[in-house]
């Protein structure tokens, strides 16, 4: 019950914030800071997992590891020639398993039995794409990339369902990344000759949809979602770089997640910049500065600029009412 409260709370802070941005009360960075600070304070407010439930986690966790782990061991050190059905039913059975016991787990109110779930249910997925895959390969004789788009679009199926279900962080985070897998491998199937660029294009532009739907719609839990989105969008990117086209691409990517991490003051954005930086500018700088001090000026030049920029973040964000008294 308290869990059901808590969600209804949630949805009618998020369509309470939505009107008055709406109205135009407030801006949407400062209803996303809103909604963040009011769920962190509600979850400051959980009252701590009991050891039970703690040790039943843990256990669980050890449990299910241990019987995939035991199977692959076992089939390798006993069966060498496994029999293509015997793997199918390895795979199936696991999957269906694992889906079941933690079908069967009574939640309540204890989020260490939401994380026992959610675990569980990433292994069974993990155990379905092995079934799909060798379904792919070894019955249905297909390609091997069309093997992956069967295998990538089934997981995408499934494991949306669970994320339908549960809203958990990992599903969301399993959801993401076999959709980027399909996205990515039917683009590579009907573009052969496009190389890796036209997959990181579409991977990117799945990303960056994935972006907007999480901060305009309740895409639950968001923070998930977020990072997915931006993991995306700079993995896309790194795949374009084979044209000159990316690499515009992925300096365009750099300087949104810089510029946005600013906007809406969070770390998070700006690590992801960083990151970015450290990986595409070299990049840019070899393929169109080679063999000349072009590449450690570019460099330094762009480091600067971030040094400089992060000593101005730092004055503004330090005393915010003075700065909004000077306007």
């Amino acid at each position: 019950m308290a869990s059901t409260l808590t969600n209804a709370r949630d949805q009618d802070l998020h369509r309470r914030l939505a009107h008055w941005v709406a109205e135009g009360l407030l801006d949407a960075a400062q209803a996303d800071r809103i909604e963040q600070a009011e769920t962190e304070w509600a979850a400051d407010r959980q009252p701590p997992p009991g050891h039970g439930a703690l040790i039943v986690e843990a256990l669980g966790y050890l449990g299910g590891a241990l019987t995939i782990l035991a199977g692959f061991i076992a089939v390798n050190l006993l069966w060498p020639d496994v029999p293509l059905a015997a793997q199918l039913a390895f795979a199936g059975i696991g999957a269906v398993t694992l889906l079941a016991v933690g079908a069967g787990i009574r939640i309540g109110d204890e989020p260490a039995y939401r994380r026992l779930r959610s675990t569980l249910w990433l292994m069974s997925t993990g155990c379905l794409t092995a079934f799909a895959g060798l379904t792919g390969a070894q019955v249905w004789h297909l390609s091997g990339l069309t093997t992956t788009v069967v295998t990538a679009a089934t997981t995408t199926i499934y494991a949306a369902g669970q994320w339908w279900w549960t809203r958990s962080a990992l599903q969301h985070l399993a959801t993401f990344v076999a959709a980027a897998t399909t996205v990515g491998t039917v683009i590579a199937r009907l573009a052969a000759d496009a190389t890796h660029w036209a997959p990181g294009l579409g991977i990117w532009l799945l990303s960056v949809m994935w972006a907007y739907a999480v901060y305009r719609t309740p895409l639950q839990p968001r923070r998930a979602g977020a990072v997915a989105a931006v993991v995306g969008a700079l993995v896309g990117a790194q795949l374009t770089l084979p044209v000159a086209a990316g690499h515009v691409l992925a300096l365009g990517t750099v300087a949104g997640l810089l510029i946005g991490g600013v906007l809406v003051r969070r770390v998070g954005p700006l690590v992801a910049g960083a990151v970015g930086v450290i990986v595409f500018v070299p990049e840019t700088a070899v393929r169109y500065l080679p063999q000349s001090m072009g590449v450690p000026l570019a460099m330094l030049t762009v480091g600067l600029v971030l040094v400089a920029a992060a000593l101005g973040l730092a004055r503004r964000w330090r005393n915010p009412t003075r700065t909004a008294g000077a306007r």
